[in-house]
Formats: structure tokens, sequence, C-alpha cells
């Protein structure tokens, strides 16, 4: 979802889901939904390694605040993953999206009902513009970079893993209507992200990471790290044995939130959940200013090997 380069950088087929609800009790429901799907076309044999294309899709549905706007996008990405040395791979990736933006002041709160000590929603509000919408193509660019180092000799710790990322969005923004009163100026947005999968032992390992964007002169930073336990590890010469782990950490972002966070993985499936202390004036709310969001991910391949992690 923040780079385009990361299509098909899982096992073959890879589907996931994601909810986000936030400042219910501010104003209206902050709502997202989010799919995607990416599958990696690698090419067979051992000279041709870990080379190969990815294809993805996601689709996303925001709903925001009262007057109501709403966000719908569809986003196409393409990758190209080339091994660089025996546990290391760079990818690059390019993306174009579809997305539309509307808003609806039906149910929208004016200055013009205020009757002087309270808001009245009795009064006529004198607004007399209907609901927007407008329509655009986008394109972005990003590129990854993967280490994966395995324990030499007698080692029994769990690999150390290397992972950074750098995107662009809004690198070429072509409106497909003529309304400019949702998003006027939409600049180039920047994202980076890095985390290094650090094993302490063969069950337990740290993950710190990182994850930011500027934008428009905006800037956001969110650091902070995993603690990961193995549940089930190994593999039987009879049956494959389902690989699970637990992760938990926590994640601050400066003078907006401490996010909690909980991941458990089991085979192909993966859960995630993040709950956010809001720490911004936001918080005056209490409870009502939180955020909750959950994360599912399937992933599977139709050949009979290991899997990549």
């Amino acid at each position: 979802m923040i780079n385009p380069a990361a299509a098909g950088n899982g096992e073959q087929f890879r589907a996931g889901m994601n909810y986000r609800n936030q400042w219910s009790g501010v104003a209206e429901p902050f709502n997202t939904v989010a799919a995607s799907f990416d599958t990696r076309l690698s090419g067979k044999g051992k000279r041709k390694k870990n080379n190969g294309l990815g294809l993805g899709i996601l689709f996303l549905r925001d709903r925001a605040g009262d007057p109501e706007l709403t966000t719908f996008q569809v986003e196409a990405q393409v990758a190209y993953q080339v091994q660089l040395t025996g546990n290391s791979t760079f990818s690059g990736g390019l993306s174009t999206s579809f997305d539309q933006r509307s808003v609806n002041p039906a149910d929208g709160r004016w200055a013009s009902q205020f009757n002087g000590v309270f808001y009245d929603p009795g009064i006529a509000s004198g607004e007399s513009f209907a609901g927007d919408s407008e329509s655009h193509l986008d394109l972005g660019a990003g590129v990854t970079y993967e280490m994966i180092k395995k324990p030499s000799g007698r080692s029994k710790k769990l690999p150390l893993i290397v992972r950074a990322g750098l995107s662009g969005y809004h690198l070429g923004r072509v409106g497909l209507t003529d309304s400019q009163f949702i998003s006027q100026d939409i600049g180039v947005r920047i994202t980076g992200y890095g985390n290094i999968h650090i094993g302490l032992n063969q069950m337990m390992a740290i993950v710190p990471a990182v994850f930011g964007h500027y934008q428009n002169g905006s800037s956001k930073i969110i650091a902070g790290a995993y603690f990961k336990q193995m549940l089930v590890t190994g593999s039987s010469f009879i049956n494959e044995i389902n690989e699970s782990s637990l992760m938990v950490g926590a994640f601050y972002e400066p003078t907006r939130a401490i996010i909690v966070k909980g991941l458990i993985q089991f085979g192909k499936y993966t859960i995630g959940l993040a709950y956010d202390i809001d720490t911004s004036d936001v918080s005056d709310f209490g409870s009502s200013a939180r955020a909750f969001e959950l994360n599912l991910v399937y992933q599977w391949s139709s050949q009979k090997n290991n899997p990549r992690r």
C-alpha cells in the first residue's frame, strides 16, 4: 500500500484486507477499507534465482468526517525483482491508479446556523450547492531492498533480515473532471520505510522499524520496535509443519499518537491488530479520539517448495 515495488515480494500469491476506524466520537467515524492481491511471476530454474516480475492490484475506500468526504481508489502495480547477491534482492516498481473523490455537504454544520449561543440545526444554512465529485489518474514509483542472512555454522539464531524502501506518489496527476473543489493541489508524496529483523536465539527476535513521509511541507514519522516469539518452528520429513509466531510492539508518532501493535502468523495466514492512543489535542475527547486497525493476509504457492521466509 505504500510502495509499488513491493508487489510480488511475498509468496507466489498474496491477498490482504485492511480495516481502520478512527475518531468515532469526535465527528462521524473515519473509516478506511482496503483489499489487495499480488503475485510473483519468477522464472523457474536455479539459474534464474529470484529474478522475476511482480503484479498487484489494490482497492481502497475511505470515508472521512461530516460533511462526508469519500475517496475510492483502484491501483495497478508492476514490479521487477533482481537478485544482487546470494542473499539480497533489489526491486523497482511502477503504479497507475484511478481515484474518485466526492463530498456530501447535506449534513454539514455551518456558521449561519449558530444562533448566538449554540448550533441550531433548525436554522436554514443558506448553502445551496450540491455534492461535488472529481476523478483523477495518478502515477507512482518506488524501489525496495531486502537482505536475508541465515545463521552460519552452529549458530541457531533466527536470520538477520534487512528491508528498506523509498517511493513517490502523485508523480503525474491528471484530472478527468473540471472540478477542483476538493483537491486543488496535491503535491508529490515521498514515503520511506526500513526494518531490521535481529535474531536473539532460535525462538526470539527484535524488529526495530521506522516509517515516514513528506508532502507539501508536511512530514510524518513513526518509529518503534516489535518483539517476536516463535511459537512453532522447524519442518518434518513426513509433513511440512505450519510455522507460527507472535509479534508485539509499540511505536511512537511525535505529537500525535502511541501505537500498540500485535501480529500473529500461522502458516499461510497473518492477522494484525493496531490501536492508536492519541496524544494530540484531540485526546481531550478521551477514548473517542482513538483508532483501531485490523489487517488480514493470506499467502500461498502452487509450487511444492520451501517458503521464502
